[in-house]
């Protein structure tokens, strides 16, 4: 996203800048990590953007008695390379003498003198490019209006599959998960409405060393009593790996009893989310257990550093890595800025916590709980029988790919009844081979709302048909039916 803002700001001048201000701070030191970070963006703009740039330097004031000239020389060669490279044009602002207008007059005047050099002329950056880079913008903000529509239609979608369920609890019990930086700690403290963990981000703790320990917090808030596990945040590369953070994390799952309601997977928004971050992300959420992708949400923090750009735009600009991540989380995510005021981080986390009810509804009422591999010798002897856990596991699979298919379909939204419900278009399932239930594709989607449906009028006391070993009469006739159409 940075990238392509870059690059849209030399076409936001009609005939191209006169000039290219490169600011380095004199009080950070210039060193190969520095220089090379100014050579990758600078040549975003090609060689030819060097003739239009001057270095300025910022914090002119941390000098103090020590000239530009001797504090370049002291930097060694990358700073004299940038130097050179920029036709030795450079200039010192003063950042608290601001009053002081000759330091201003003084850098148009060398501005003046670069555009005479030039002849005139403005640094112009190939037309294509910028076509190229002011399509890609616009692919961006449509994408990103669509996830939003989808992600919309998605809850509409389940809110009506559980119709008639309890939608709000009154306990929720979260677990903290993300890497080191992310900005765990000040999402759990914007959560509580509490300095409740140390964190880096808040002017109250500087913890620059991260969190440790696992630590629980609990307080009550919009009438919910609601549990926060903070946790050690994991190195982002896999040559880091650490025994102990992976000992810590589970031991901070383990505090919540029976288990956590749910997982929020904190990622900053203030950076790039690369094939490195996922392949950590994914060893540390497996290693809690498979299906805890089921009862987790993507938190961004650094909300904040998007400005007036959405979360969508955030998420679509990132690529498929992230992408994968939102559709492992089924597209749950929720954006948080721990600077805004008490009244709007109350409104952010009002509707992260009414996300996690609607996960909660999702995984019917469930807390997590990692699932045991089954080894046992007699397990032919359920090849033709269905526990109750089996058929709600066929039912959630039928539901993901329903989901699915409809955001891939072209936008038609649900039409809401005076009832309240929403008559919704069932996107046709002749494409897949098979279903959950082995049935065959040619039922089509007319069988869709009758699968979903089907059992509803038993007597569980959760709104799902329920199955033991022994099939009912009901469900021995369905089976029946599957075979013979099969």
């Amino acid at each position: 996203m940075d990238i392509l803002e870059m690059k849209l700001s030399m076409s936001i001048c009609a005939l191209g800048p006169h000039a290219v201000l490169l600011t380095v701070p004199f009080a950070t030191a210039f060193n190969k990590s520095y220089c090379q970070a100014v050579r990758v963006h600078m040549m975003l703009f090609g060689e030819d953007v060097w003739r239009y740039t001057i270095v300025l330097f910022t914090r002119g004031d941390w000098l103090g008695d020590t000239t530009a000239e001797e504090r370049i020389e002291s930097e060694g060669e990358d700073l004299k390379w940038l130097i050179e490279k920029c036709g030795n044009r450079y200039h010192t602002f003063n950042n608290k003498n601001r009053t002081n207008e000759t330091q201003v007059n003084e850098l148009l005047e060398k501005i003046d003198e670069m555009i005479a050099s030039n002849s005139g002329c403005c640094y112009e950056m190939d037309r294509d490019i910028a076509m190229e880079n002011s399509g890609k913008k616009k692919s961006i903000e449509e994408n990103a209006e669509k996830l939003v529509a989808n992600s919309d239609k998605i809850r509409a979608v389940l809110k009506e599959f559980y119709k008639g369920q309890k939608h709000s609890f009154s306990e929720q019990t979260l677990v903290l998960l993300g890497a080191r930086e992310s900005g765990k700690s000040a999402a759990g403290n914007t959560i509580l409405m509490a300095q409740a963990f140390q964190s880096g981000l808040t002017k109250t703790f500087q913890n620059p060393r991260g969190t440790r320990k696992c630590l629980p917090f609990q307080t009550q808030i919009f009438k919910k009593n609601v549990t926060v596990v903070d946790t050690p945040g994991w190195y982002t590369s896999t040559n880091d790996a650490s025994v102990l953070v992976e000992e810590e994390i589970a031991r901070g799952v383990s505090m919540c009893l029976p288990g956590p309601h749910g997982f929020l997977l904190v990622i900053p928004a203030n950076k790039p989310f690369t094939e490195e971050d996922k392949e950590v992300t994914t060893k540390y959420m497996n290693i809690i257990g498979k299906s805890v992708w089921k009862h987790t949400i993507i938190v961004f923090t650094y909300g904040d550093w998007l400005g007036e750009r959405s979360v969508e735009e955030y998420i679509e600009s990132e690529g498929n890595k992230l992408k994968w991540l939102m559709e492992k989380c089924g597209n749950r995510y929720h954006i948080l800025n721990c600077y805004d005021n008490r009244e709007s981080r109350l409104s952010q986390v009002s509707e992260l916590l009414g996300k996690v009810d609607e996960m909660i509804v999702r995984n019917r009422g469930k807390v997590f709980c990692p699932v045991a591999k089954l080894s046992s010798p007699f397990n032919w002897f359920r090849k033709n029988t269905f526990t109750e856990e089996e058929w709600i596991k066929r039912e959630d699979d039928l539901i993901e790919r329903l989901l699915k298919a409809m955001v891939a379909k072209p936008d038609k939204k649900p039409v809401e009844a005076r009832d309240g419900s929403f008559v919704f278009d069932f996107p046709n399932m002749r494409r897949e081979t098979r279903s959950v239930f082995g049935m065959p594709a040619s039922l089509g989607s007319a069988k869709v709302p009758l699968l979903l449906n089907y059992g509803s009028s038993t007597s569980s006391s959760s709104g799902y048909y329920s199955m033991g070993t022994t099939p009912s009469v009901r469900e021995a006739d369905a089976m029946s039916e599957m075979e013979s159409i099969e």
